[in-house]
């Protein structure tokens, strides 16, 4: 998952303060012994600090820009993940028949939402790919069962539950995947 490259840039920012720190803490130990005046010091010591925090700010910034940059890098094929699996919920909602096309569209999205969002996302989309495919089942048998018998209430309930399921999708998703399709990351 694209995520965790704050791994890495954290990695980064680790090196660049301990090798600003060990500068430092190496030029006051020239200066102490090269001379015991704190003027002499001063003029190490500053310079050390200002660098330091000047390696701080820089690699800070590129912490930002690389941040930034890979959000708007996968905002079109996450929404186009994100397009494909509504769309799949919601043509599985409608007509008496699960269409295969709608099947093999969560299929996919599940597969891509992996690699884009991560596993919650991916499980939530499988999880969604399962009710839908039980949804058919239990239309299929809704068809052929008569209001009469006793298991035509649990089917229906069944179906009723499968279907509200399905129309939650658009917003679950939203909600699941806010921060990757918001494009403030500091």
């Amino acid at each position: 998952m694209y995520d965790d490259s704050w791994v890495s840039a954290a990695t980064i920012l680790a090196l660049a303060v301990l090798s600003a720190v060990a500068g430092a803490v190496i030029g006051c130990a020239i200066t102490i012994a090269a001379s015991n005046t704190s003027v002499d010091l001063l003029k190490i010591l500053i310079p050390s600090v200002l660098g330091f925090v000047g390696v701080v700010a820089g690699v800070t910034v590129q912490i930002i820009v690389h941040r930034t940059k890979a959000n708007v890098d996968l905002y079109k094929p996450r929404a186009a993940v994100l397009d494909k699996a509504r769309a799949a919920a919601q043509l599985a909602t409608l007509g008496d028949k699960i269409d295969p096309l709608a099947l093999q569209d969560i299929s996919s999205a599940r597969k891509e939402a992996a690699l884009l969002f991560g596993r919650k996302v991916s499980d939530y989309l499988g999880e969604t790919e399962k009710r839908m495919f039980r949804l058919g089942m239990l239309r299929s048998r809704m068809g052929k069962t008569e209001p009469s018998d006793p298991k035509w209430n649990q089917i229906y309930d069944d179906q009723d539950a499968a279907l509200d399921w399905l129309h939650d999708v658009s917003n679950r998703l939203a909600q699941m995947t806010k921060h990757q399709m918001n494009f403030s990351m500091v």
